[in-house]
Order: structure tokens, then C-alpha cells, then sequence
């Protein structure tokens, strides 16, 4: 991002495909970024994504309440989504901002459905805030206008449901056209991974693995199954489960193909499980939250005011305290490849100002920290240092290891 705000201009920037992404507010960010504050700090790329997570948040919450949860339930499960501890990939890498948004984005337009019979107000909201969510992150959005549709095709009718046509036809027009990068992997090995995936996402929401995940997949079927045969669902949970539903196996599918040749586990590539767990929350909550308040009332007749709330609360509170281990592994392992790119920049910017040992100077095109930031190239370093956007120390060592990349 950073050399793509210097050099390509303002259209061609936007609309460059980001690993198969359409990210066009990413390069406004990074290139107020670099232009007004340089490199040598990133504190306006935090700040915008600290209001990116709040956004989130604040959309989450607006959702599960619009779904029939209470707002204090609301707001307690949609920051455990918010900050998953096992997915804190999502809330601690900045360049997180544009899914954040993306998915704010569209859970608002789903909420929007929810709340009441169509308007052309309220179809001109939905299908703005999808075309921004497309704008944002067509990855994300890709869950958003699968979530979005089939809600407003179960809730509205007429000439409101195309709300989610414009959306949809600039997503598809993207993926169409421009090439994203694809794992490649046999059609066994992606179901493989998409089973997996569904298992360790269900766990994260309790900072578990896929045994975590399967037990909690019990629960939620018994709680849903319950408030089924009760006859107690209500249109909008109904309505949750079909659109969570499909934006669940949207999600899957997507990552699934996309990503399965990746070999590893959940912990690197940890935002993946949020990208999950959030529509499959927000499918099921709404179904569980009605069975358990007949739970509570059957096995406590005469409860006081609030206790399936304060049940609730609890189980969401130590749901989140889990999640602060997962959370501060990865953060160390995170923090540790930042400082190593940090320190290795300045001490590439003191080869390209001394030169190499042969007296030559660098190759402008070699990779001064190798494989823990493969795209940055000697090339930017020295492009930053000329332009006034990168101010190093001008004192101190200089790593022989990137020395030696800059000049071989």
C-alpha cells in the first residue's frame, strides 16, 4: 500500500485489485498516511482503524437488537465478535480497517431490513451501504450482500428487494474481470479445510479448537431445535437464520477455495475464524437467545427482572476473558515481526546512506529483510529517504544479514 500511494494516482490506486480485493478506501488511508505524516510512525492508520472496530461494533450491535436480543446482550456478544481473542488478527493488524468497515457496512443495510416494512428511504440505505461494502472490501462484502439479500428477500417485497442488485452486480463484474490468487487444492482437501474451519471458528467463540467448536454446535442445534418445536421463533430470528445461514456458507465456500492449498493452522492466518464465526453468530444468537430465556423460566418459575440478560451477560463476559490468551500469543509473535521490520528499515536506510562495503550502492531491487516483508525493496526504502517520508536515526548498527541482501 505504501508504494502504491507513491506511485500510481488517484483511480488507477483505488480500483488496483489488492490480492483480488477491491480496496478503494485502503488507498485514501495509507495515502494520507504517507503524504501528510510519513512513515515513521503509523498513528492516523491506527486511529482509523480503532474507529473502524468501534463502527463495527456499534453494527453488530444494531443488528442483534434489531434480531430481538437485548441491548445489553446485544452489545456484550457483538464485542466479543468485535475482539475475538482466538481471531485477534482483526484487532490488532491495522490493515484490518477495510473488512472491519466493509462488514460494519453491510450488517447495517441487514439491519435496516429488519427494522420495519420497505421504504424508498430505506431501500436507497440498503443498497447504498452494500455498494460501499462492495467499495470498501469485495471479499467481505461477499458475505454482506449474501446476508443483506436473503434477508431482504424473506422480509420485504416488490421493487425493494433490487436494493441488493447494485451491490451485487459490481461484485460480480469485479470477480469476473480481475484475478484473485488461489491456493490450489483437490475439491477433498477444500471440504477438508471448510469442515475445519466451521469447527475452529465455533471454537474461537469460546477460545477453543474444533472439539470446543463441535460441542458448542450441540448446544446451539439443541437451543435451536428447542425454540423450533416450541413454536416460539419469531419472523426475525427466522429470517437471521436463512441470511446468517447463507452468508456463513458463502464465507466458507470462498475461503475454502481460495485458501486451502495454505498449509498451517488457525493461529497465523487467525482472521479467517472471525470471518466465520460473526455470520454464524449472528444466524443462530437471535433462536438461542429465545430458547434460553425459556430455559430460564422452566427451570426458575418466578425469576427477577433481567436474569436470562444477566445469565447471558456472564457467559459472553468469561467467553471474552478466554479469549485474552489466544489474544496475547499472537500479539507477541505480531509485535515481534513489526519490530524486525522496523529495525530492519533503519538499518537499510543506513546502508543506502553509506553505501555498501564494496563502495557500490545497493541493488535497488533486492529485498533488504528477505522473507519477513518480501515486498519491500531497497528501491522504496530509498524512494521513502528522498522524499522526505521515512527519518530514521542517523545513528546506530547496522544488521549484516540485510546488509548483505542490499549488496550482494
Amino acid at each position: 500500500m505504501v508504494g502504491r500511494v507513491l506511485h500510481a494516482g488517484m483511480w488507477e490506486g483505488m480500483f488496483a485489485s489488492f490480492n483480488g480485493h477491491l480496496w478503494a478506501l485502503q488507498y485514501w488511508i495509507y495515502r494520507i498516511q504517507v503524504h501528510q505524516f510519513g512513515v515513521d510512525d503509523h498513528r492516523f492508520v491506527g486511529v482509523v482503524f480503532v474507529a473502524a472496530l468501534v463502527v463495527l461494533h456499534l453494527g453488530l450491535a444494531t443488528l442483534l437488537r434489531v434480531s430481538g436480543l437485548s441491548a445489553i446482550s446485544s452489545t456484550l456478544l457483538a464485542g466479543l465478535l468485535t475482539y475475538l481473542g482466538a481471531s485477534s488478527q482483526n484487532f490488532v493488524f491495522a490493515v484490518q480497517a477495510s473488512p472491519a468497515l466493509s462488514l460494519a457496512a453491510g450488517t447495517a443495510a441487514t439491519a435496516i431490513v429488519l427494522a420495519g416494512r420497505p421504504t424508498r428511504r430505506r431501500a436507497a440505505g440498503v443498497a447504498g451501504l452494500l455498494v460501499l461494502s462492495v467499495a470498501i472490501d469485495s471479499g467481505t462484502a461477499l458475505a454482506t450482500i449474501a446476508m443483506s439479500g436473503v434477508a431482504t428477500m424473506l422480509a420485504w417485497r416488490g421493487p425493494a428487494r433490487l436494493a441488493v442488485l447494485p451491490a451485487l452486480v459490481i461484485v460480480v463484474l469485479w470477480f469476473g474481470f480481475v484475478p484473485a490468487p488461489v491456493f490450489h487444492a483437490g475439491w477433498d482437501a477444500r471440504a477438508h479445510f471448510a469442515v475445519r474451519l466451521l469447527l475452529h471458528a465455533t471454537g474461537a467463540l469460546a477460545a477453543g479448537g474444533s472439539r470446543t467448536g463441535l460441542v458448542l454446535w450441540l448446544l446451539a442445534a439443541i437451543l435451536v431445535a428447542m425454540a423450533f418445536r416450541g413454536g416460539h421463533l419469531d419472523a426475525r430470528s427466522r429470517i437471521m437464520i436463512a441470511a446468517g445461514g447463507a452468508a456463513t456458507c458463502v464465507v466458507l465456500a470462498a475461503i475454502a477455495y481460495a485458501r486451502a492449498g495454505i498449509e498451517g493452522d488457525f493461529v497465523t492466518h487467525n482472521r479467517y475464524l472471525q470471518n466465520v464465526a460473526i455470520p454464524l453468530t449472528l444466524a443462530l444468537a437471535p433462536a438461542c437467545a429465545i430458547a434460553g430465556r425459556g430455559v430460564v423460566r422452566a427451570a426458575w418459575p418466578s425469576p427477577p427482572a433481567g436474569a436470562a440478560t444477566g445469565l447471558a451477560a456472564l457467559v459472553f463476559a468469561g467467553a471474552f476473558l478466554l479469549g485474552l490468551t489466544p489474544k496475547d500469543i499472537y500479539l507477541r509473535e505480531f509485535v515481534s515481526y513489526n519490530v524486525g521490520v522496523r529495525d530492519g528499515v533503519t538499518s537499510a536506510a543506513r546502508v543506502i546512506r553509506d553505501g555498501c562495503p564494496s563502495g557500490q550502492p545497493p541493488v535497488a531491487a533486492s529485498q533488504p529483510l528477505g522473507s519477513i516483508s518480501p515486498q519491500l525493496t531497497t528501491g522504496l526504502v530509498r524512494e521513502l529517504l528522498d522524499r522526505g517520508f521515512l527519518s530514521p536515526p542517523a545513528a546506530g548498527p547496522i544488521d549484516p544479514a540485510v546488509a548483505a541482501r542490499m549488496c550482494s
